[in-house]
């Protein structure tokens, strides 16, 4: 055989701004490629992995996308909030002068216009700054200059972001009407109140359905992330179950999962809203806050927050919701991390992962014999050896044969290179190995495994769904020494076996699901069959063990460089490869869709972050406008500035 490099143009056909149309240009090029090098020969196979790379980024884009959705969704009801309870706020901090305007003859139309026309352009203005701010300095950032147009429309395109502008402009004018309505239609005398009847009314706080309907979908969340619990995972849709059912289980685990993402928000909403709603016990709350913080006007601070309740609540719901919102995403980068390290955990199956060659044990001879006779030659030696190794650090070592099977077809894999997985004895590899019974596809893992001592074999989604494969089925795997098809009843589907090898850059992608979703196991291209050495129906096939997997359980000191060098001298092989299980975990960090998902999280945490500071900011600028002629009144009775900050401090805390 012999292979041949390529150099394309990479500038002209690939920019990192445009991922679909450098995957367009790359797809055009590799077709054209293998058009004309088939007519060369027809085993000309093309490889091109940064096709692989492109497609894989292309996906990750979308649900990079998905993701980022759902976490904006949270951020953006908490500015809903915010804009609909501060507009309230200052348009109430105005009525004095409001009632005055209309005592003087202005009408309320002209009123509600003039005041549509600022909030409109207020809107129109802010949404526009959002909008080239958010675009042009992390491009800037990230370039390290000035951008050409051409960049940024590829980035973001200008019918998208008209899209997003109309889309702010339409919630601000909504979030207006009220207010609007409230300003056109207030009475002079009650304006002109210090405490108006229409501003309790205004902005009172309920509990109602909404609220119920938050608090108990955040409290089942949070109860089963506790508990490892979740009703879409009791929903099991079958091949004999119809379409629509079908249909039903999917959405459901859709919804179940995305609810992940707002599920804390939620929960926090419906929790502040109970507390705002019972008068009672705010008011107890506000009365033991005020005994430590109000000093010598702890009284008047209490009956002075009790007479505007509305405004005190809307504070603490607000900023309540805001410490939600900032405190999410690290919670759920944590939570993440942890799926993505126990997916990487059960891909290596052990702390230390060792791949040795056969033909360091055994002769070349004693590997053209059929499975039957390499297996048992290869056993033998490999324990008389094993016995010998004694390391203190060492809990166990599990071994897995791994034969290549060249009559095997599998779209992409031709007629040589689907692998078959043998493992001694099922029991000893579920005890020796790290696995989740979540990994069985049919079943548990484990009973899919058990199940391989009725001379059967175990298959992965993509091989058993290519082959319509069901239990009991006959599969053919190719032929013995003496040209006969060899059958062997299929059993069970397992979406991953701990401790199989990693594979080329085109199956990366596999590796990268089963990490970041341990439930998601591997694509639909890892094609992979598992079996039991001692398995007399493929004693006589013939294939080719090139390698042997040892998966090493370390104690939790142990020393795995020395381990790997004690077991290569009692084993008189130099291992072709060796996995750490710690170095595989730090891997994970760097993996493409992860690190770009937490970067995500750490961005919205940080908006979290700045919109809260906002927002405690704003409503208490808010509140002291309102009641800056109580505070101007107290400093003119004689009070010092410290007491009067201890009493605006109150409603504050």
């Amino acid at each position: 055989d012999s292979g041949y490099l390529c150099e394309v143009p990479a500038g002209a056909l690939i920019s990192g701004w445009d991922i679909q149309g450098s995957l367009a240009n790359l797809e055009k090029l590799n077709a054209e490629v293998d058009r004309q090098s088939k007519s060369l020969g027809p085993t000309i196979f093309v490889d091109n992995a940064i096709l692989v790379l492109l497609k894989r980024m292309a996906e990750i884009s979308r649900l990079i996308g998905l993701a980022t959705l759902l976490i904006a969704i949270p951020l953006l009801a908490i500015a809903w909030m915010l804009a609909s309870n501060l507009s309230s706020l200052l348009i109430l901090n105005e009525r004095r002068k409001l009632g005055l305007m209309r005592l003087r003859g202005v009408p309320g139309k002209l009123l509600g216009q003039s005041l549509l026309i600022s909030i409109g352009l207020g809107g129109l203005i802010g949404g526009i700054i959002g909008l080239t701010l958010g675009t042009l300095i992390p491009l800037y950032v990230y370039e390290g200059g000035v951008l050409s147009w051409t960049t940024l429309s590829r980035v973001q395109g200008p019918l998208l972001m008209l899209l997003f502008l109309v889309v702010g402009l339409v919630l601000v004018l909504l979030i207006s009407r009220k207010l609007i309505r409230y300003a056109t239609t207030i009475s002079p005398l009650e304006a002109s109140r210090r405490v108006a009847v229409s501003e309790l009314t205004q902005t009172r706080s309920g509990f109602g359905a909404l609220e119920w309907l938050a608090l108990l979908i955040g409290a089942y969340k949070i109860v089963g992330w506790i508990a490892d619990y979740s009703l879409s995972s009791h929903l099991v849709a079958g091949e004999e179950d119809s379409a629509a059912w079908t249909q039903f289980v999917q959405a459901a685990t859709m919804l179940d999962r995305a609810l992940d993402f707002i599920a804390l928000p939620l929960f926090v909403y419906g929790l502040v809203a109970l507390l705002v709603a019972q008068r009672q016990l705010l008011n107890g709350l506000l009365s033991s806050v005020t005994y430590f913080v109000g000093g010598k006007l702890r009284t008047l601070s209490l009956k002075h927050m009790s007479l505007k309740p509305h405004r005190i609540s809307s504070f603490l719901l607000i900023v309540g919701l805001m410490a939600s919102v900032s405190l999410y995403p690290s919670i759920a980068s944590k939570s993440f991390e942890d799926k993505a390290l126990r997916g990487a955990t059960v891909q290596v199956g052990s702390e230390l992962h060792v791949s040795i060659s056969p033909t360091d044990l055994v002769s070349a001879e004693q590997l053209e014999q059929g499975l039957g006779g390499q297996v048992q030659a290869i056993r033998a030696v490999l324990k008389e050896r094993l016995a010998a190794f004694q390391n203190p650090a060492v809990a166990s070592i599990e071994y897995i044969f791994e034969a290549i099977l060249p009559g095997f077809f599998f779209p992409g894999y031709g007629l040589s290179g689907v692998p078959l997985y043998l493992i001694d004895d099922p029991q000893r590899y579920l005890k020796n190995t790290i696995f989740e019974e979540k990994l069985g596809v049919t079943g548990k893992f484990s009973e899919g495994i058990t199940e391989l001592k009725g001379q059967t074999i175990a298959a992965s989604p993509p091989v058993a769904a290519f082959w319509n494969l069901s239990a009991g089925e006959p599969v053919l795997l190719g032929a013995d020494l003496s040209k006969k098809p060899v059958l062997v009843p299929a059993s069970g589907i397992v979406g991953f076996l701990p401790g199989m090898p990693p594979r080329s850059i085109s199956d990366r992608q596999s590796y990268v699901s089963a990490r970041i979703d341990y439930l998601n196991y591997l694509s639909n291209t890892d094609a992979y069959l598992a079996g039991t050495m001692d398995n007399p129906r493929m004693a006589n096939l013939k294939v080719l063990i090139p390698r042997i997997l040892l998966l090493v359980r370390v104690k939790p000191d142990g020393d795995a460089q020395a381990i790997v060098k004690s077991l290569s001298q009692t084993l008189k092989s130099r291992p072709l490869e060796v996995r750490e299980l710690k170095r595989e975990l730090k891997k994970v960090g760097g993996d493409m869709f992860i690190f770009l998902a937490l970067e995500n999280m750490r961005i919205y945490l940080i908006g979290g972050v700045l919109l809260a500071l906002i927002a405690i900011l704003a409503i208490a600028l808010t509140n002291y406008l309102e009641d800056r002629r109580t505070l101007g009144l107290l400093r003119v009775r004689g009070v010092s500035p410290v007491l009067l900050f201890r009493f605006f401090a109150s409603s504050l805390l």
